[in-house]
């Protein structure tokens, strides 16, 4: 799954970039756009990820439709909840640990994965900070998956960070 996000772009850049982005993977992967509804239309995304104070879920999937694939961004047991009753498809949470993307926020760590895993039954991802090395706690904890920035695009070698980080993972599944 990819998250085209690039909220410093103008309007007509983020729709370029979106649909660059859909365009090269195909079908290969799902391609979700951040907070933009309108784009995800326009470039046919497969959905969209909105943030917590973003467009509401329910107004997202009447123009998607059922098919669409919603994420919504959430930093607390109360806001998960919400997007439960509101049928998001799945929760990106965070911040978990700290991170540049988030300068001088404070990771909430992994109690609060464990405490909405064990309160919510939608699939969460976890996010910020996360890096090959805490991507099995994250899971441990009860994310599906993680999701991550600056651990691959600042890495000296991408494609090894992104193959370091599915093996952290796939070894912290169960089964």
């Amino acid at each position: 799954m990819i998250q085209v996000r690039a909220p410093e772009l103008e309007r007509t850049e983020f729709f370029n970039l979106s649909a660059s982005v859909m365009e090269t993977v195909g079908d290969d992967a799902l391609v979700l756009i951040n907070n933009r509804v309108d784009v995800a239309l326009a470039v046919d995304a497969s959905g969209v990820q909105l943030g917590e104070r973003g467009p509401a879920v329910k107004a997202a999937r009447n123009l998607g439709g059922d098919d669409w694939v919603i994420g919504r961004s959430v930093h607390s047991l109360e806001g998960a909840q919400k997007a439960e009753s509101d049928q998001a498809d799945f929760l990106m949470l965070g911040t978990i640990y700290e991170t540049t993307s988030h300068p001088g926020q404070k990771g909430a760590g992994l109690d609060l994965v464990r405490n909405v895993a064990g309160r919510v039954g939608m699939p969460i991802i976890g996010i910020g900070g996360v890096n090959p090395e805490r991507a099995a706690d994250v899971v441990s904890a009860g994310a599906i998956g993680v999701a991550v920035i600056g651990g691959i695009l600042r890495a000296d070698d991408p494609e090894r960070a992104a193959a370091d980080l599915r093996k952290s993972i796939e070894d912290a599944t169960p089964g």
